[in-house]
């Protein structure tokens, strides 16, 4: 198994500090109150984390089996939820400001103690809580990006220090921004630089469509009586399959990084393993 601390692999909650900024908003240096910590790790978890990345860190068998649970939650056609009133990064309306006026309960333009409870419940993948993002159309993996945020713990210290957090902040919005510029490219059809309503629907329409289609895809194998969503058996199977593939990449990666061959990855072992996860979500494109 390849090794790694429970330390380093901690999710790192806001109340750690270990924040990356909004976006497609400007960097924040660091939050100046706990609104704005959870806001920020709201925020970067509805960002695109598609990808691998989380079959590539140094996971444990706990690590892959929430990260199944969550695949298999999400997969199918049923698990598509409700169309979205943007598709993000600022397009119309920013996910901060969608996401805090979805808990914003008693609509006084702040977060109160406890809607602020509500939304660190949804960030931190509390099961009831975070389908508040379901509902708003925000698809997170909070799994993969955990893993992600692991491999952005360059010192191994178990939480993000300030060029840390820059890295990853600056990531978050490089990615955002390349999605936004795909999305305007693609759906601006008068050039004006921005989606009007009909635009805007289309958009969305378009971006509903493609990830029902590659969910379905991606369950249609286990779909046996081929109503289009997977019930309680054929989610098992789906997630029987994903634990496997977990573990195959798993041992393919020791493989690949224990360069010792000594049966586990050291620290020299495991930052080349974060280089190599950094590197590659910093240059590959999000999905819209």
């Amino acid at each position: 198994m390849i090794r790694s601390s429970s330390t380093a692999l901690a999710f790192f909650v806001f109340a750690a500090g270990a924040m990356v900024a909004p976006g497609c908003a400007a960097p924040i240096e660091s939050a100046s109150s706990e609104s704005e910590n959870v806001l920020q790790e709201a925020e970067a978890l509805s960002v695109d984390t598609d990808g691998d990345a989380v079959e590539e860190a140094a996971t444990s068998d706990a690590d892959i089996e929430a990260a199944a649970d969550e695949e298999a939650a999400g997969a199918g056609a049923d698990a598509v939820g409700d169309a979205p009133s943007d598709i993000g990064c600022g397009l119309r309306k920013t996910v901060r400001a969608r996401i805090k006026d979805h808990f914003d309960a008693n609509g006084d333009g702040k977060l109160d103690a406890g809607e602020r409870a509500e939304l660190a419940d949804a960030v931190g993948g509390h099961p009831r809580a975070k389908l508040a993002f379901a509902k708003m159309g925000l698809r997170v993996r909070h799994q993969v990006f955990r893993h992600i945020k692991w491999a952005y713990d360059v010192d191994g210290d178990g939480t993000l220090d300030d060029a840390e957090r820059a890295a990853l902040s600056s990531a978050v919005q490089a990615r955002c921004e390349a999605r936004k510029a795909r999305a305007l490219a693609k759906y601006d059809a008068n050039g004006n630089g921005a989606l009007d309503d009909g635009e805007l629907r289309g958009a969305i329409a378009a971006h509903m469509k493609d990830r029902r289609d590659r969910l379905v895809s991606a369950a249609q194998s286990f779909d046996a009586n081929g109503d289009g969503k997977l019930d309680e058996s054929e989610r098992a199977a789906f997630k029987a399959a994903v634990v496997e593939r977990y573990k195959a990449k798993r041992a393919a990666v020791k493989a690949k990084y224990d360069t010792n061959a000594d049966g586990k990855l050291d620290e020299s072992e495991l930052s080349a393993l974060k280089a190599d996860i950094r590197a590659r979500f910093e240059s590959l494109p999000p999905n819209e």
